[in-house]
């Protein structure tokens, strides 16, 4: 079984631009126009494009970013990203310390 990490909400526009585009190549200079317009400067957008090539989602070549089969796949369905929330644990009400 194969388990997938949450994806930052970086990734998760990124995908969502992904999925927007006619083609799966985007100008970086377009996709960093688009992540700027989503709130995302210039140093996030890099952060963001390492983290597509680390899950394999998209690479860089040239001064354009080509996402990949998974990533498409990925951009179609994004909850698929996100892992079921854990239960929380009930909490417990103690008495402060040095109280008594």
């Amino acid at each position: 079984m194969v388990k997938i990490r949450a994806a930052s909400p970086g990734v998760l526009a990124a995908l969502d631009i992904a999925h927007a585009a006619p083609h799966s190549i985007i100008r970086l200079h377009d996709f960093g126009l688009l992540m700027h317009g989503r709130g995302y400067n210039a140093a996030d957008v890099r952060v963001v494009i390492a983290s597509l090539g680390r899950r394999g989602y998209a690479f860089v070549e040239g001064n354009s970013l080509i996402f990949t089969e998974l990533g498409l796949q990925r951009a179609e369905a994004p909850a698929s990203l996100q892992p079921p929330k854990k239960a929380s644990r009930p909490k417990r009400h103690r008495m402060p310390a040095g109280l008594f």
